[in-house]
């Protein structure tokens, strides 16, 4: 079984960015993904192309299913075996999630990027978290019909208020269906929520015979929120 896929895209002045982690458009959430099945598995009609739309966290049901493992409790993802053997499977909405972290000793809010996409309509919406007790703010939103507009040009219009709506709603669920989810799964304690890479390094150049007593590694900091409520905030209005 092989699997070829990547972790993200990249941006080369699409929306006037270059790179990634800065933005939800298709040229960051869409990637290659080539599955090659077993060969007592493929068909005769050689190698085909899936026009559906999946999602990264489909890969580990997919392997399990090959291997014969036990389908995944833990996992937001399907398997995608019927569509690699030739079927098909129901359309699926893909949230994503991005923060913009503000840089370390800024007092600048912490900024979130949500999107919707279905195979039809893609929502982004950007939200600034910790403003004051009525919870997150939104401060942009864009819509998109990718039936019409799939490099995401051509942003809201007047008259889709109807339809923006309708895709505000279906987000919703889907994000607090997420939310769910997640509130189940086991986590670790805040402690163990970053790494210490000065002290992994020092143990590791230890057991190679070097390094000495005299390095010191720094105490880990968690630079995100920690309190109650659910991990992704839920803003507070639909817009109009």
């Amino acid at each position: 079984l092989f699997v070829v896929l990547s972790d993200h895209g990249e941006e080369f002045f699409e929306h006037g960015n270059r790179g990634h982690r800065q933005t939800l458009y298709d040229e960051v959430l869409r990637v290659p993904l080539l599955i090659v099945a077993p060969r007592s598995e493929r068909r005769a009609a050689g190698p085909t192309h899936c026009p559906r739309q999946v999602a990264l966290c489909d890969i580990l049901p997919t392997v399990l299913d090959y291997v014969g493992g036990p389908e995944p409790e833990n996992c937001w993802g399907r398997s995608l075996r019927p569509l690699v053997e030739g079927g098909d499977l129901p359309s699926r909405a893909v949230v994503s999630h991005l923060a913009l972290g503000a840089a370390h000793g800024s007092h600048a809010p912490l900024r979130l990027l949500e999107s919707y996409r279905s195979e039809e309509y893609k929502l982004i919406r950007r939200l600034e978290w910790g403003t004051g007790p009525l919870g997150p703010k939104l401060e942009a939103i864009e819509w998109f019909d990718l039936t019409v507009d799939p490099l995401e040009r051509v942003r809201l219009q007047p008259g889709e208020g109807t339809q923006i709506a309708e895709t505000w709603a279906a987000a919703e669920a889907e994000f607090e269906a997420l939310r769910q989810f997640s509130a189940h799964m086991p986590h670790s304690p805040v402690g163990e929520l970053t790494t210490d890479v000065t002290r992994i390094f020092e143990q590791e150049l230890a057991a190679l015979g070097y390094g000495s007593d005299d390095l010191q590694a720094p105490a880990p900091e968690n630079r995100w929120p920690v309190g109650p409520g659910p991990a992704l905030p839920l803003p507070p209005v639909i817009p109009r």
